[in-house]
């Protein structure tokens, strides 16, 4: 089996991650059939907001820690 290059490791690796954090909740109480008001938006705007940088940042360390991991496998199997 031949190795993953570098990159591909890090896109299938990203997309599982991303596949396991729970979707955004979009769901705003806009069922009565009214338009939001501004201040609704905006509070929805910055939860989503907040919530992609956590996201972001969970992916990130999650990320780091995979390749930090492969490549301390890398150079244990070279060293043998």
């Amino acid at each position: 089996m031949l190795p993953l290059r570098p990159n591909q490791y890090i896109i299938d690796m990203s997309a599982t991650i991303l596949e396991q954090q729970p979707a955004v909740d979009m769901t705003f109480s806009f069922m009565s059939g009214e338009e939001p008001t501004d201040a609704q938006w905006e509070t929805l705007m910055r939860e989503v907001g907040e919530d992609a940088r956590k996201r972001r940042e969970e992916t990130n360390k999650a990320l780091r820690n995979e390749i930090r991991l492969a490549v301390e496998k890398n150079k244990a199997d070279r060293e043998r």
